[in-house]
């Protein structure tokens, strides 16, 4: 893989894990304007889980790539 190949694939992972960062924020926003309504939560552990993994993923993805030591 050419040197340039490699930096936009750490680029395309970089915005994959802000993407995802962003969606656990909305997530957390949700429930929590669930909860000061009383209302059960939109969102439950498993569903940050999933979250969690994906973002296990990217990291191992970099590790490949070079770009985590």
């Amino acid at each position: 893989m050419k040197e340039s190949e490699r930096l936009a694939e750490i680029n395309a992972l970089i915005c994959e894990a802000q993407a995802l960062s962003i969606e656990v924020d909305a997530m957390k926003v949700t429930n929590t304007e669930r909860a000061a309504l009383n209302e059960s939560p939109a969102y439950c552990e498993n569903d940050f889980m999933r979250l969690a993994e994906e973002i296990r993923e990217i990291a191992e993805k970099f590790r490949k790539l070079g770009g985590v030591k």
